[in-house]
């Protein structure tokens, strides 16, 4: 034993020596020359250092586990102790190892995108100006040195690493504290439900204080959070985490107030709810006074509809099983809902398109009363008609139509109101009696709320459901639970419609029962409106793609999401049917993810529901796992019942999650808008004549918005959420192919009406990954005064088709939503092409001299390029922008070459003459050469003559190009022969 604890505490040792040479050595952040390993303190010594230290801390780990497993077998204090001590260093030096790696990573990755920027800039200096022996003119010779002495530095990186190290903790301990509040908050909730309030009341006030502590770990750990957590962090900042737990602890706080007005307390415990009150400490309080208004202090930022947003949700209204306007609060209060004899009424639209497992068992169009006659006979109980009997997850049944999704949606959306008391479903129906809870209408008219195509719509719908020959639903429904349950919350003599016609609405919406199937996150925006995002589990932990989030921070959005977040996982594709059969899930299917839970011990685990309301999880943690359930203790914190669940399977389980990172590939988070204080929302209809069908070289015409963020904005680094909605097509609905493939781009500019042209670049600061799904989001976390204003860029993979859309900003802080300025409103396109002349000799270089591809400034023949005399009466701003074959390089210059003054004084007629050297900086110029499109800035222009060029950056380079010369008032142009 003596052997392997010194074998690995000296190599712990040598590790931290290595560590520490390599700290020694790059006190300061690589230069150029390190970030190519030159000299003896390059970046590869520094890297190398810190890979074989890592090296040696898990050696050293082997070791201890060894001296852990296989000789501490002891159940003394003093063992039980050694063994405690070595977990703790082994899990430190484990995580400080990967740590490491992830540094080296980092590092060699800045240097090789340094490495490749410093060539490309290098390469393209170069191409600026190129020198020959004709005279170059000083203009010129200072451009082309100025050029090619651009440099970058890499961002000292050094001491954000070391910041990082600390900042874990803080988070950890955070998360845990956040889970034990969920916990007791759930407890308190169930209390509650059983009026068992002074027990309630002592729940919700730990809660309270549990999520305190973690918004107090929260806020130290905010203080040394860096840029460089980010690289591995990428969601919201601690910030946004402490609004959400402050916003829970403000929710049980105001539940103590009510239950305070209810009177004298049934105190089974013999305490008294005021001194537990006070045992939280008077933070709770203070929270509680500061939050109490956060409801009423919602702001958003909404703006007045144009006509043509107006024009665009209307086009947007016609899919393919109706015309679904826009909502309209006041017409669903109004509405005529009982105009018509009791069960006459019918849907104009027709009845839906039934799908193949329905129509297997069809028996009939029903209504509810009809339903309730065919059973008549099957129970003892009267039998009678319910809109809602009771809102909860348990009790609803997917049946005979493909849209797990949805019902998924519907469960986690009951468990949110049933939870939270807030009316996220049962808002979506009328009619509604006077406290705007629906009821059931004789009449057979219901009117439902969805969201589609960017706003709320309007669907109408009658009660008639599908049944087969007994009565029985063909369509979802809700069942009776077992009697005794915790959750007998119905029974067989009731029939309950909300489920079934919320599902019809929907199905309406989606063009019939045949639907062919969807994803949550689709689902859950037409059911709540809330900002749905879609997280990727990493296929490999160890090399997480850009659209794949890091399993700790896909666990860590789940554990902050409670009361914020709905939640549905869908397993994997890969998951065959075999395996799927094995361990109790289905392939490509959807759970509702009901409860997220970390345990004292450490233990992770999911409460999911299988929309089918059976056939549950048969792993570890299942209702057959009798060993992981031993813990008398361990099942209390959960709230696991192990008889109930032994006895009754409603598809209701307990997964770790380990397993789900196996078995299940996406999650789908719909995230609540009350998160954000301020939001603007725009709708845009993207022409697709509008701009080049392929926008790798100019995203100048694409639909742009500018967000310009507010002094708090900039100084609290707001998180900024952006929402690009698709809409939905008629054709789309009907089966055609999803072509258009979109997604975002954030550039920084310098003014609140600057227009992009180029992607990418330096100014580039986020990248959307391209998707033909409904909702794309795009989360930006503020820097500083660089993000003052942000260009959002919408963009198309090979455009096809005209395309509707609505774009949602959400922020923590001030903002507002503008578009760039507009094009200047007259427009000459001109075309030219760079070509050789014919000529009687044979050698190319004489051909050159007299051709039109004369190449860039500096060569003898520039000026055989083509020119164009311009001529300005009056003051005028100007744009040029040109267009040519991807393979050629291009550039456009301005050059003065007259002043109206002289020219009227003299008598000459005003006009641009031949320029064949650039002795002086031009007017107008649209910078490096870039390949196929190149566009100036808009330059306002005295009167005066000026002569047009545009070249290639190679001599004798031929093509084709068009030349678009933009101004804001009439200007002369004349082709130079």
């Amino acid at each position: 034993m003596s052997s392997l604890r010194d074998e690995a505490f000296s190599l712990l040792k040598e590790a931290e020596e290595l560590e520490r040479e390599a700290s020694n050595q790059d006190q300061s952040p690589p230069s150029d020359g390190q970030a190519t390993g030159e000299g003896k303190g390059g970046l590869s010594n520094y890297c190398s250092r810190l890979e074989e230290s890592s090296k040696k801390y898990h050696e050293a780990c082997y070791l201890m586990k060894r001296l852990a497993n296989n000789t501490l077998n002891g159940v003394s204090p003093d063992a039980t102790k050694m063994r405690t001590l070595l977990a703790d260093k082994i899990e430190h030096y484990e995580h400080h190892a990967e740590y490491l790696i992830k540094k080296v990573k980092a590092y060699r990755d800045q240097a090789k995108s340094q490495t490749t920027e410093n060539d490309s800039d290098r390469k393209k200096n170069s191409f600026a100006f190129e020198h020959n022996d004709s005279p170059i003119s000083s203009w010129e010779n200072n451009h082309s040195s100025r050029l090619d002495a651009a440099s970058h530095m890499m961002p000292n990186a050094q001491n954000a690493f070391d910041n990082d190290k600390s900042s874990g903790s803080n988070n950890e301990a955070a998360v845990r504290t956040a889970g034990k509040a969920s916990l007791l908050l759930s407890s308190a909730i169930a209390l509650d439900e059983n009026e068992e309030f002074s027990t309630a009341i002592e729940q919700y006030l730990s809660s309270a204080h549990f999520y305190l502590e973690a918004v107090k770990a929260l806020s130290e750990d905010s203080k040394t959070e860096t840029s460089v957590n980010r690289v591995f962090h990428e969601a919201r900042s601690n910030n946004d985490l402490i609004a959400s737990l402050k916003r829970k602890v403000k929710m049980t706080l105001d539940r103590v107030e009510e239950l305070k007005k209810k009177g004298p307390l049934n105190n089974t415990n013999g305490r008294d709810y005021i001194d537990l009150h006070s045992k939280v400490g008077q933070k709770s309080s203070d929270v509680n006074d500061k939050l109490k208004n956060l409801a009423s202090s919602h702001e958003s930022t909404q703006h007045q509809l144009s006509q043509d947003e107006i024009d665009v949700l209307l086009r947007s209204s016609l899919i393919a099983s109706g015309v679904f306007l826009p909502w309209k609060d006041e017409e669903a209060q109004s509405y005529n809902y009982f105009s018509s004899a009791p069960s006459s009424w019918v849907d104009p639209d027709g009845l839906l398109i039934l799908s193949d497992r329905q129509k297997e068992r069809f028996y009939k169009w029903a209504r509810p009363d009809e339903i309730l006659n065919m059973r008549e006979g099957a129970t003892s109980s009267p039998l009678q008609i319910k809109m809602v009997h009771s809102i909860t997850p348990f009790t609803i049944k997917q049946h005979c139509v493909s849209d797990c999704s949805f019902v998924a949606c519907l469960c986690i959306a009951a468990a949110y109101e049933r939870r939270f008391n807030k009316r996220l479903i049962t808002s979506l129906i009328y009619p509604q009696d006077s406290s705007g809870f629906p009821i059931y209408n004789p009449h057979g008219v219901y009117m439902v709320k969805l969201w589609l195509n960017g706003v709320a719509r309007r669907v109408l719908v009658d009660d008639l459901l599908p049944v087969d020959a007994t009565g029985s639903l063909l369509c979802s429904h809700t069942t009776s639970m077992m009697s005794g349950s915790k959750r007998n919350l119905l029974n067989d003599s009731s029939l309950e419609l909300w489920v079934s016609i919320l599902e019809k609405a929907y199905m309406k919406l989606c063009g019939g029962y045949n639907f062919p199937g969807s994803n949550s996150g689709i689902d859950l925006f037409s059911l709540t409106g809330w900002i749905p995002e879609r997280i990727f589990f990493p296929e490999d932990a160890s090399d997480v793609k850009d659209f794949e989030t890091p399993v700790e921070r896909a666990w860590e959005r789940f554990a902050y999401s409670y009361g914020d977040c709905l939640i549905t996982v869908s397993t994997s594709k890969e998951l065959t049917e075999e395996k799927a059969a094995e361990v109790g899930l289905f392939t490509a299917h959807a759970y509702a993810v009901l409860g997220v839970i970390q345990t004292t011990n450490g233990t992770r685990l999911l409460q999911l529901k299988n929309p089918w309301a059976s056939q549950g999880w048969k792993g570890k943690y299942s209702s057959n796992d009798k060993v992981s359930w031993s813990d008398p203790n361990f099942c209390a914190e959960v709230g696991y019942d192990a008889h109930s669940a032994s006895i009754h399977d409603d598809g209701v389980f307990y997964i770790s999650w380990d397993d789900v990172l196996i078995y299940f590939r996406n999650l789908h988070l719909s995230w609540n808008p009350a998160l954000f204080h301020h939001k603007t929302t725009m709708h845009g209809l993207w022409n697709k004549e509008l701009g080049p069908a392929d926008d790798s070289f100019n995203i100048g015409e694409n639909p742009q918005y500018i967000v310009n963020l507010s002094k708090n904005a900039i100084d609290n680094h707001a998180t900024l959420w952006i929402l690009l909605t698709r809409h939905v097509t008629k054709q789309e609905q009907e089966g055609g192919e999803v072509s258009n493939y979109l997604t975002l781009h954030i550039h920084r500019i310098t003014s609140s009406k600057r227009r992009v042209w180029y992607p990418g670049g330096t100014n580039c600061v986020l990248t959307g990954a391209y998707t033909n799904n409904q909702h794309i989001l795009i989360r930006y976390d503020v820097e500083g005064p660089s993000d003052k204003h942000l260009s959002i860029v919408l963009s198309q993979y090979k455009k096809s088709n005209d395309l509707c859309y609505t774009l949602s900003c959400y922020c923590t802080e001030p903002f507002n939503l503008s578009r760039p300025e507009d094009p200047l409103p007259f427009c000459c396109i001109l075309k030219g092409s760079w070509e050789l002349r014919d000529s009687t000799t044979s050698e190319p270089q004489n051909s050159l001299l007299i051709g039109t591809a004369g190449g860039p400034p500096g060569k003898g023949s520039f000026g055989s390029n083509p020119q164009w005399s311009l001529v300005v009466e009056q003051e005028t701003f100007i744009q040029l922008k040109c267009m040519t074959q991807k393979s050629l390089a291009v550039n456009v210059v301005v050059v003065q070459t007259g002043f109206a003054s002289s020219r009227r004084a003299s008598g000459l007629q005003m006009i641009g003459k031949r320029v064949h050297h650039l002795y002086e900086a031009p007017i107008v110029d649209s910078g490096d050469y870039r390949y196929g499109f190149v566009v100036t800035e808009r330059v306002l222009l005295p009167p005066g003559s000026y002569t047009i060029v545009v070249s290639t950056f190679e001599v004798g380079e031929l093509g084709s190009f068009i030349l678009h010369v933009m101004s804001d008032n009439q200007v002369d142009i004349e082709a130079m022969r």
